[in-house]
C-alpha cells in the first residue's frame, strides 16, 4: 500500500509515520474492525487532524471506500479501555454505564 502511494519515493520528516498510521487505520477499518483514530495518533506521534487528512489522501489515492462506521461498537471499545485504566469502578457499574451510553448514542 505504501509503495503504491509513495511511488517508491520516501521523503524525510514526520509525514511517513503519519502515512503508516493512516494505512494501518484504513486496513483495520476495511477488515470491519474498530480502531479509534486517537489510538493510532498516540502510537504514531501525530494529531488527529494530521492523521485524518492523511487517511483521506490514502483513500482518494487508492480509490477506496471505508465500510459504514459502527458508533455503538466503537463506544463500547473506547469506554471499556477507559474503565480499565480507572480503579474502583465495579463491573456492575461498568455494564450499566455501557448500556446507558449505548441508549444515548
Amino acid at each position: 500500500m505504501i509503495k503504491t502511494i509513495t511511488e517508491d519515493e520516501y521523503g524525510s520528516g514526520n509525514w511517513f509515520n503519519v502515512l503508516v498510521g493512516a494505512c494501518v487505520y484504513v486496513v483495520t477499518r476495511k477488515g470491519n474492525k474498530l480502531l479509534p483514530l486517537t489510538s493510532v495518533c498516540e502510537n504514531m506521534g501525530c494529531d488527529v487532524f494530521e492523521l485524518g487528512r492523511m487517511v483521506s489522501r490514502v483513500l482518494e489515492h487508492l480509490d477506496l471506500k471505508l465500510p459504514d462506521f459502527d458508533i455503538v461498537g466503537l463506544f463500547e471499545r473506547v469506554f471499556k479501555e477507559w474503565v480499565s485504566c480507572k480503579e474502583g469502578v465495579g463491573k456492575g457499574v461498568t455494564v450499566r454505564m455501557v448500556k446507558q451510553g449505548i441508549f444515548l448514542v
